[in-house]
């Protein structure tokens, strides 16, 4: 009887550091935090593997995160984008259709007496706040009563907001300023030639005058005004879109994907390229989401038939960013260190002869301290085989007959860092983000060959 020998399986988890890259500072003796930060784990994945650098959207461009994941899965967002209020507000749990409009909003303050939006962000710790949404959900827009409005919480002081009506456009532009102490935007058409376009344009001026009118007079912000603490009396619309109808990513990659990702807009995007949504215990998305767990979740996922793809999405590192907090960047990018440690641990006792798994682990866009906001330097990102990283902290090599041929899959790059990764001895160079997915896949073909080769 002839012995069936199974295909081997090589596996990929995708760690996503939103915010990761940064710049030099003197604070830390002229070290990025990717380099002050104590990240053995993250720095083996780097010793043990291949190395470079990639430009998020376009070389020169600082984006969004929503850009840049598009770009990351392999959709071209210069040719696909139409606005990132979908992407947050699916993410937070509105379905859509694809005639539906949505925003991305936050809760924020404007000052009556002068039309100055003084606090985009009204709080971040905006647990009094949540219940403002259920407040919002099916108003009537004054002269527009027919129009359906969904407002869904997001995080933090964000949440989603759906519009669901006819000849609705999402070719207007928004009514957030971008910055603070700005005055608020009113709504116009893009397209000024277009009915759609200015008939929407009209209707976002009317429903943002009536969810300013509810929460100036809603209780809750009428008795912490009264209290002298911070009050909402404002929803900021931007980023208008409509859902994109697009392949999956299954059929774009042939790859059977999960996303761990509490984060609304990172969710939207894994949903419109319809890969599988799952929740973790203690994940929120900010300083205190539990990443461990988030681990170990993926471990479980990946140990399952079902999948053979998974992406985790870690948010804090980019807050500190924008929060231009250094100390506490460092601080997450070490606490994301000890998730990848167990990540790692975890898929290296799945691994053997027939069974192996890529870890990457690379970033969205820039978020550099110094300007609190997303700049268009390059990223740096690294991938390399469990089994690989484990053994760089292994006394005891672990017996595989094919894991001496597994070692050889790597650069000279020893340390996970912008500069490191921009060396000479990066094997990957610097490229476009678009063909991370293809070249994860051509590591994955690599390391299946050399399996198939041992059996």
């Amino acid at each position: 009887m002839v012995e069936q020998i199974s295909e081997p399986q090589v596996k990929i988890i995708l760690v996503l550091i939103d915010g990761l890259g940064d710049t030099s500072h003197k604070d830390l003796a002229y070290k990025t935090p990717l380099q002050a930060a104590t990240i053995p784990y993250m720095n083996a994945v780097a010793y043990s593997g291949i190395n470079g650098l990639h430009d998020p959207v376009q070389s020169g461009l600082a984006c969004g995160s929503d850009t840049a994941h598009m770009q990351l899965f392999g959709y071209n967002p210069i040719k696909l984008y139409n606005g990132r209020g979908a992407f947050e507000t699916m993410g937070a749990g509105v379905d859509m259709s694809y005639d539906d409009i949505a925003f991305k909003c936050n809760f924020a303050y404007v000052n009556d007496d002068t039309g100055i939006v003084e606090r985009r962000r009204v709080d971040r710790e905006f647990h009094w706040g949540v219940s403002l949404c259920d407040d919002l959900n099916d108003l009537k827009i004054p002269g527009y009563e027919e129009y359906i409005v969904k407002c869904e919480y997001a995080t933090e002081h964000r949440c989603g907001l759906k519009v669901t009506g006819k000849r609705l456009s999402s070719q207007i532009t928004g009514t957030d300023p971008l910055k603070d102490y700005k005055r608020l935007l009113e709504c116009y058409p893009t397209d000024e030639q277009d009915q759609a376009s200015i008939h929407t344009a009209k209707l976002v001026n009317a429903l943002s005058g009536e969810i300013r009118r509810i929460l100036s007079n809603h209780e809750i912000n009428l008795k912490r005004k009264a209290l002298g603490l911070p009050y909402t009396n404002l929803l900021l619309l931007r980023g208008c879109g409509q859902r994109l109808n697009v392949k999956t990513f299954e059929e774009t990659h042939g790859l059977k994907s999960f996303m761990l990702a509490p984060t609304a807009i990172i969710r939207g995007t894994g949903m419109t390229f319809g890969m599988s949504l799952h929740e973790v215990e203690g994940a929120t998305g900010s300083y205190d989401s539990n990443l461990n767990n988030k681990a170990l979740k993926a471990i479980k996922l990946l140990a399952q038939d079902q999948y053979d793809f998974g992406f985790l999405h870690v948010k804090a590192v980019d807050d500190a960013g924008h929060d231009k907090n250094l100390q506490w960047k460092v601080t997450q990018l070490e606490k994301v260190d000890a998730a990848v440690k167990i990540l790692v641990e975890g898929l290296d006792k799945l691994s053997d002869e027939n069974h192996q798994y890529i870890v990457c682990i690379t970033g969205d866009h820039t978020t550099p301290i110094i300007y609190g906001d997303h700049t268009f330097e390059p990223v740096c990102i690294t991938m390399s085989l469990a089994s690989n990283i484990a053994s760089h902290f292994r006394q005891e090599q672990k017996q595989c007959k094919i894991q001496e041929k597994l070692l050889h899959i790597r650069d000279n790059v020893t340390l996970f860092n912008e500069i490191d990764c921009s060396s000479h001895e990066a094997a990957l160079g610097r490229y476009s983000a678009k063909d991370t997915i293809s070249t994860l896949k051509r590591m994955q073909k690599l390391v299946k060959d050399v399996l198939q080769s041992s059996q």
